[in-house]
């Protein structure tokens, strides 16, 4: 079934009136019609069955019945990604959304190019729209948290990062420690950070600073990967481990 997303300002009473780009999807692309069922889903991931009452340029729905809250896993899924080609990033917001990544996080290593990093800016809104796309494509109830772009030191500070949970870095001279081995001492329930270097890949200190600061590093095997496979095969394997998929 059809899924969109509203806040509730956008509710009275039993009708929601949709965002007239939303409206136009089902109207144009869709061509939904008065009396057709879709799935409304608010901003605290609350799910409803609706009807479409007026198929106009701005679409009301008359919400049916009390809705439900899709039971989440307890186990976070953190994504870190160096900066890298735009289309690739956007790749990865949308099959990291897909995948059920809980947050991303742009990060400008030091062997990110400046001048990706500059075409970051601006993004945001976008951006924000893949993530919510590819929620109505996979049904899921929460977009995936899209933070600002953050320094390698800043991400080692970060308090999520900081409250005990399994911290990964994925380095290609890792010869001792693969991804499932790590994840089977993981402990169950807690966050779970994965953390991809630029193309030219992490710094000896960078490297040595995760280290100091607690997380573990690992390869991916002996394939040198391109980022974005690197990242959908990772989190692909996390999710499996985890029970997700």
């Amino acid at each position: 079934m059809r899924r969109f997303f509203f806040n509730p300002v956008q509710r009275q009473g039993d009708t929601v009136t949709l965002r007239e780009s939303e409206s136009r999807h089902i109207c144009r692309v869709l061509r939904l019609k008065e009396g057709e069922s879709v799935e409304l889903v608010d901003d605290t991931g609350r799910v409803f069955s609706a009807i479409i009452k007026e198929a106009a340029q701005l679409v009301r729905l008359v919400v049916q019945g009390e809705g439900y809250t899709p039971a989440s896993g307890s186990t976070r899924l953190l994504v870190g990604v160096s900066a890298i080609k735009i289309k690739k990033m956007e790749l990865l917001l949308q099959k990291c959304t897909e995948l059920g990544v809980d947050a991303f996080y742009p990060v400008a290593a030091a062997r990110s190019q400046g001048n990706l990093i500059r075409q970051y800016e601006g993004k945001n809104e976008r951006w924000h729209r893949i993530i919510e796309e590819a929620c109505k494509q996979s049904l899921r109830p929460l977009p995936m948290d899209l933070h600002k772009m953050v320094s390698f030191a800043e991400l080692l500070c970060l308090p999520e990062v900081q409250t005990g949970g399994s911290n990964l870095l994925f380095y290609e001279k890792e010869q001792k420690t693969s991804l499932v081995p790590w994840l089977a001492e993981c402990r169950a329930g807690s966050t779970i950070m994965l953390l991809f270097g630029p193309e030219g890949g992490f710094t000896g200190e960078e490297v040595a600073d995760a280290l100091s600061a607690g997380w573990s590093t690992a390869s991916l095997g002996e394939r040198l990967l391109r980022a974005e496979t690197a990242v959908i095969a990772a989190v692909s394997i996390v999710q499996h481990h985890l029970g997700h998929m």
